[in-house]
């Protein structure tokens, strides 16, 4: 679809038109109105839609993603394991999960849930490894991140430090020898991007079949912008789609500034390019399991 800002004629005419509708408004005190139905509009394109936990939405768009009746799965910021467990239910073959999740009273949740090869990584993920602060709110609050929560809906709330363990997925996937993920979850309020570059050898590798990230109010306390993400993953080759109600799936064909949608949150996927070559190598060979991540330690 061709952005609005390239139509000379719409903007003409929205230019002529706009200051008259704008004074009618105000004089009919509409403006709040006004405001609903440009919310309305926003979570009609997904934008927002991911707030309050919409689960089914979230799977089913997972779901299409994965073309193997065995996937393996990751899930970043796995919370008590809610994510993984509903794959599970629409993927009774899954042969791995694996949760990265920091939290304890979380990870002793995660300890009774019956996931297939289930691997816990008690840890965050970041660009680097050591320890960092990590702000909560509450027992296994689902909104902590390693960025303090600033924006209004969480500024009221309040909030501790505690000192957590951070790793990179590159070390995660050296260190247990993990090859390949069908579906990766990234659900960690803000950090997402540097945990992506903390996966580079990962996504050098073709280590990720799909991933969906979160974006929206915990970007503003980490201070990165879509364009960042929407720069990071079309130069290594993926698509990108925004989640709408419902799960379907809605590609971005460009970047247009109005991605920049921090109210709430909004949920995207992105899905290698058929065809894509990495390292000399076709991504459609990556449909089973083989990575160059474990070569550095001696395994094949």
């Amino acid at each position: 679809m061709r952005p609005i800002h390239e139509s000379r004629v719409v903007s003409r005419m929205a230019k002529s038109l706009m200051p008259f509708a704008s004074s009618c408004l105000l004089r009919m005190r509409m403006q709040a109105l006004v405001r609903y139905a440009e919310l309305g509009s926003s979570l009609l394109q997904g934008k927002g839609a991911g707030s309050g936990w919409d689960m089914r939405s979230e799977l089913r768009a997972a779901a299409g993603c994965i073309t193997r009746p065995d996937p393996v799965l990751l899930d970043v910021g796995a919370n008590r394991g809610k994510w993984s467990q509903g794959m599970l239910r629409l993927f009774p073959a899954t042969r791995r999960v694996i949760l990265i999740e920091p939290q304890k009273d979380c990870l002793t949740a995660l300890d009774v849930v019956d996931l297939p090869g289930k691997l816990i990584v008690p840890c965050a993920v970041s660009d680097h490894s050591g320890e960092e602060p990590f702000h909560v709110s509450g027992v296994g609050w689902g909104a902590a991140s390693l960025h303090a929560r600033n924006e209004t809906c969480f500024a009221t709330r309040s909030q501790k430090e505690i000192t957590v363990p951070v790793t990179t997925l590159d070390e995660v996937f050296e260190r247990e020898g993990i090859q390949y993920v069908d579906f990766a979850k990234f659900d960690i309020e803000g950090a997402e991007l540097s945990a992506f570059h903390g996966a580079a050898r990962c996504f050098s590798c073709g280590a990720f079949g799909a991933l969906s990230f979160e974006f929206g109010s915990g970007n503003i306390n980490s201070r990165t912008f879509f364009h960042d993400f929407w720069t990071f993953f079309t130069e290594l080759g993926f698509e990108v789609f925004r989640v709408l109600p419902g799960g379907h799936i809605l590609r971005i064909d460009h970047y247009y500034e109005d991605l920049e949608y921090f109210r709430g949150v909004s949920n995207y996927i992105c899905k290698r390019k058929r065809g894509w070559q990495v390292r000399g190598t076709s991504v459609r060979s990556f449909s089973a399991p083989s990575l160059c991540t474990t070569q550095s330690n001696g395994k094949g």
